[in-house]
């Protein structure tokens, strides 16, 4: 049999609806449509989920003569990337479906994901332009996303990623895998043209070596990344002179960089319990060392904030794995 395209091929994410409401009291949806299950104490997150199918949508995806009911399923999915988890909740033939579900939160951190999915649930004769392979997704929607641990604020949290292929822009240089650049807010940029390099980095596993590598090789990005943009917000504080209020210096500031150094200023001034005290106690550290001293606290607080201590441990679990299987 001679090589067949596996996609692309018809699908129509319209052929699935998906609502989800709050089930227990303490659930409340934000601003941004997400849910946040992390601000009450939760014996149990619970939704109610209604999936309505489009079956006339779902056949216009299928070759002729195949029918949804003898061909298709309904699953229903959860990813959390942070919790390290990705399985299925519930699947079923396809067609309506009322249900509820109900997540512990003692054993999920971050965003956890829930979508619905309808696929094929063995694989058929391939025909051109049609999906063939078991497990090939037809439509597919979002349900809900849903917070259990406080989601970043700020550029003093979470940073833009954005893939760029160095090869083809001259202010970048070749064969790096990724640069800091500061732009109107600071961006990393990854080199997608470094091989293996954008299937590693973006892979969605929770387990595995590429998710080790992936979460290793990410660790040492965030690391080298805050160390270039904490030392550029430090060394604009030096800018300013000594006898400026900390108010004064904030609002001269960059807001991204104020907003950076009111988010790192409890890793490195851990006697301060007030953030406003924090900030004000670091701002004073850095004019008066002229930041030489806060410079050498950076890599133990880009430790502990980041807990990029993780990466390597999960690279030793994999390799303790690999060390056990058979050869």
């Amino acid at each position: 049999m001679g090589w067949q395209r596996a996609y692309p091929y018809a699908e129509d994410d319209s052929a699935l609806v998906g609502t989800v409401s709050a089930a227990s009291p303490g659930l409340v949806q934000r601003s941004d449509g997400t849910w946040d299950a992390f601000s009450e104490e939760l014996a149990l997150a619970s939704f109610a989920v209604e999936v309505k199918v489009d079956e006339e949508r779902l056949a216009a995806c299928l070759p002729d003569g195949l029918s949804p009911d003898a061909f298709v399923e309904i699953a229903v999915r959860l990813t959390g990337l942070h919790s390290r988890q990705r399985r299925e909740l519930r699947t079923w033939e396809s067609g309506q479906q009322n249900f509820t579900v109900d997540l512990d939160p003692m054993e999920y951190v971050g965003k956890v994901d829930l979508d619905v999915v309808a696929r094929l649930k063995a694989p058929v004769d391939h025909v051109p332009g049609f999906a063939h392979l078991a497990g090939s997704v037809l439509a597919r929607a979002e349900l809900a996303t849903i917070w259990f641990s406080e989601p970043p604020k700020s550029i003093g949290d979470t940073l833009e990623v954005r893939w760029e292929d160095f090869d083809n822009d001259g202010g970048l240089v070749d064969g790096q895998l990724f640069t800091v650049r500061m732009e109107e807010r600071p961006v990393i940029l990854l080199n997608s043209a470094v091989p293996s390099a954008y299937d590693i980095l973006s892979s969605k596993g929770t387990w595995g070596a590429a998710a080790r590598i992936r979460d290793a090789v990410y660790a040492q990005i965030v690391h080298q990344a805050w160390s270039s943009i904490l030392s550029h917000c430090f060394m604009e504080v030096v800018r300013h002179d000594e006898g400026e209020s900390v108010d004064t210096v904030l609002a001269e500031l960059e807001e991204w960089q104020a907003q950076v150094l009111r988010a790192w200023a409890p890793a490195f001034e851990p006697g301060e319990s007030d953030p406003d005290l924090a900030v004000s106690a670091l701002v004073e550290e850095v004019r008066a060392t002229g930041s030489l001293v806060v410079l050498q606290k950076l890599p133990e607080a880009i430790q502990a904030n980041c807990v990029t201590i993780s990466g390597f441990n999960g690279l030793v679990k994999e390799f303790d794995r690999f060390q056990k299987e058979p050869t």
